[in-house]
């Protein structure tokens, strides 16, 4: 599912969701998240959150940058996404 946030005729945020069923739990996925001005747009995490929970998920998880945590205090910071130029 792709949902924006938009201000004005202008896309100022964009994020991916999808559902997972692992075999314990059904989890809300957000493998991709990006935008402008986190602060206009960093409210909707409650509706995908809700959005989640009417589909039956447990848990949302995604990947995010490392300045994302002081934003996202209540989540729990894992594994770190790496990678290598070839």
């Amino acid at each position: 599912h792709l949902w924006t946030s938009v201000n004005n005729g202008v896309i100022e945020a964009a994020a991916c969701t999808r559902i997972i069923d692992y075999p314990k739990m059904r989890v809300l996925s957000l493998p991709f998240l990006g935008g402008k001005v986190l602060q206009n747009w960093l409210h909707f995490q409650a509706q995908l959150e809700a959005w989640g929970r009417a589909h039956g998920c447990k848990e949302i998880e995604g990947y995010a940058r490392k300045g994302f945590r002081r934003v996202l205090a209540d989540w729990k910071f894992g594994w770190t996404f790496i990678r290598k130029p070839l």
